[in-house]
């Protein structure tokens, strides 16, 4: 089964930057700085490194999908890797995203 038997590309798309986008923990003031520096290295940067090769994996293989539905997907994407830090290794995968996006419109 693929994601089209459960949701739309725009819905995929907005779960992936739910995803993306994790929340500091609530009550953060409970923790050290080095406790924080840890949760973001060990798990924050990678989780965000995993939705990104999802991205440029659905844009590489699956493209059509974006384009086919019709839901400014394509323009919601784009918004979304420009907020995308560039830090951590983050670029490269922005950037490269970006180019493949361009290459195939």
């Amino acid at each position: 089964m693929t994601y089209k038997s459960y949701c739309t590309p725009l819905e995929l798309l907005n779960l992936l930057i739910e995803r993306y986008n994790i929340p500091e923990p609530a009550s953060s003031y409970l923790y050290t700085e080095q406790q924080l520096k840890k949760f973001r290295k060990e798990y924050v940067q990678p989780v965000k490194l995993r939705v990104l090769n999802v991205i440029r994996q659905w844009v590489d293989k699956y493209f059509s999908d974006l384009v086919e539905s019709n839901d400014h997907i394509l323009d919601q994407l784009r918004t979304f890797l420009q907020s995308v830090s560039d830090t951590g290794g983050l670029y490269q995968f922005k950037t490269s995203i970006l180019k493949l996006i361009d290459k195939q419109v």
